[in-house]
């Protein structure tokens, strides 16, 4: 997976929730130079230090912007929670198996978070964007 650079077509157009896909992939990146840099027992260390700040951060994440859906009344919050949990719940696997030291290619994590995160922000979050995008209501271009 090559390092993954954020371009305005991530943006959702709420400055909040924008930053923190900038971290996220901030959090990819960091895995992607331990993997290309090699030494086997530093992957190992960093894949679990790695996992367990993504688990902390979609937690944070998922709960920011599942509250600002809520404020701003977005029809699709069940079906989105549901894609939010889903993920937590394979972030959650992935540690779990690495601190259980099953076998987990290191790339195939990778390709796993960068793909949700395209398929996530790309379609799902383009959802409420547009959402928001079409709301008479006053400014919502922070969660806050």
């Amino acid at each position: 997976m090559p390092h993954m650079e954020w371009t305005e077509d991530f943006s959702v157009q709420i400055s909040e929730i924008d930053d923190q896909h900038r971290r996220w992939i901030e959090i990819m990146n960091e895995m992607h130079e331990t993997l290309i840099k090699g030494d086997v027992q530093k992957v190992q260390n960093i894949t679990e230090k790695i996992l367990k700040d993504m688990q902390d951060y979609t937690r944070f994440h998922f709960t920011t912007e599942e509250d600002f859906l809520k404020k701003i009344g977005f029809p699709e919050l069940a079906q989105h929670k549901k894609q939010h949990s889903k993920f937590y719940v394979q972030v959650h696997e992935l540690l779990k198996d690495v601190q259980e030291e099953k076998m987990v290619l290191n790339t195939e994590i990778m390709k796993t978070m960068s793909s949700w995160f395209l398929n996530h922000i790309l379609v799902e979050d383009m959802k409420y964007s547009r959402f928001v995008a079409s709301c008479p209501a006053g400014d919502t271009s922070t969660v806050e």
